[in-house]
């Protein structure tokens, strides 16, 4: 997939929002907003926070994050078609599902192992991206 069909990239967020959903609204809230400035602050110092226009977690899109419509409601919720997507994720069956819903999905993996591109950290994510031009 060219990075000029890219318009837009999808991280997982660690789990860290995960079960917000279960909290309430002024608990989603309060720990959204620290998290995602955490979460910015992370991406700026890995160089790759330019890259992401929006940050996601699952309090967002009402949506637990183990389920296979999970991508497809960020994707609706951005406005987003997902053969222009890119979600990036170090659980395999997340990237099935990013995949299935048709986004290009690329695993994180120290190991370097799983299907489809895989990338060892977020640091080499822009030069993948960059890799894809053709």
């Amino acid at each position: 997939m060219p990075t000029s069909v890219v318009t837009t990239i999808f991280l997982d967020d660690g789990g860290v929002m995960n079960d917000n959903a279960l909290r309430g609204p002024e608990w989603q809230r309060l720990v959204g907003e620290y998290l995602s400035q955490v979460l910015e602050g992370y991406l700026e110092g890995m160089g790759v926070r330019d890259l992401f226009r929006t940050l996601y977690g699952p309090d967002l899109v009402n949506t637990a994050k183990q389920v296979p419509e999970y991508h497809s409601r960020i994707f609706e919720d951005a406005g987003v078609e997902p053969g222009v997507a890119v979600v990036v994720d170090d659980s395999p069956l997340a990237i099935a599902w990013a995949r299935e819903a048709g986004a290009m999905g690329v695993l994180v993996s120290a190991e370097g192992e799983g299907a489809g591109p895989v990338i060892p950290s977020l640091a080499v994510l822009p030069a993948f991206l960059a890799s894809l031009r053709v």
